[in-house]
């Protein structure tokens, strides 16, 4: 039984590979590739030290239908047009439409028959990053009946999920990812309007990490924290910060606001899987 695979480059060109003509046979994708550093410290066993993730590999399996040779060696052209790989693209499943894969596309044969109607091909997908991510943002509605979001995203069931807070100075953050959300890996865009009249505090209790912007911010101003990079009116303010950062660990994150008033702050971000 055959289903929908969409592939959409950075440029927003988005190709569904069933109307084309291609019929998927298989879309397999692996769990994270974990690479996990053990030290023997005792005679029973090894001590985990270390693990990290690397980039996996997922495969495509296509069958091709033509009317005739030439058809089919049109549609090899179309196919390396397609999977062009000298930038990453995504790659979404019409069984799990809410995620996609970032990834570059490993070199692939299309094999020629004589007098044959289609050919099978098989790709090998490269995903850099090592997960899936959500294809929502936290700027979405949380509603699945947008196919935005899914069962598979990790929504915890009836929570009045907020990444949007204003004039609150005590509120909770969700991250849904299966990872933390590292402000030097994969950061988490805070963005900031209001007033502050000498120094904005934020504090995510829950980490045990504090952000100290120490100017004011005017209520024209726009601030962000992107990652490790405090940026006013498009301006990298760097050095007036105490050189903090925050991260957000799975599951729910705890925030405090101090030094402000009249302000909306908004936390944008994918999740990861």
């Amino acid at each position: 039984m055959y289903f929908d695979i969409k592939i959409i480059r950075k440029d927003g060109t988005s190709y569904d590979l069933s109307k084309l003509g291609y019929r998927v046979k298989n879309f397999d994708y692996p769990s994270a590739n974990y690479n996990h550093t053990l030290q023997s410290v005792s005679t029973f066993g090894s001590t985990l030290v270390d693990t990290k993730t690397s980039e996996t590999t997922l495969n495509l399996s296509l069958r091709i239908f033509a009317s005739n040779n030439f058809e089919l060696e049109l549609k090899r052209v179309e196919l390396n047009r397609i999977f062009s790989s000298y930038e990453t693209f995504y790659i979404i499943s019409g069984r799990l439409p809410y995620l996609r894969w970032e990834v570059v596309a490993q070199p692939f044969t299309m094999p020629q028959l004589a007098n044959s109607s289609f050919a099978d091909v098989s790709i090998n997908l490269t995903c850099p990053g090592g997960y899936a991510e959500s294809v929502g943002t936290t700027q979405d509605e949380f509603n699945y009946f947008y196919g935005v979001w899914g069962m598979a995203n990790g929504l915890p069931n009836a929570a009045d999920l907020k990444y949007s807070f204003q004039n609150n100075t005590n509120f909770k953050v969700f991250n849904a990812s299966v990872i933390p959300l590292k402000a030097d890996e994969r950061p988490v865009t805070i963005r900031f309007t209001g007033t502050v009249l000498n120094k904005l505090t934020i504090t995510n209790k829950t980490t045990n990490q504090v952000f100290i912007y120490n100017t004011k911010i005017e209520p024209t101003d726009v601030f962000y924290l992107k990652g490790l990079i405090p940026i006013k009116n498009d301006s990298q303010d760097y050095w007036a910060s105490n050189h903090g950062y925050i991260d957000l660990v799975p599951g729910w994150n705890e925030f405090t606001i101090a030094g402000a008033s009249d302000f909306k702050i908004d936390f944008i971000t994918r999740f990861y899987y």
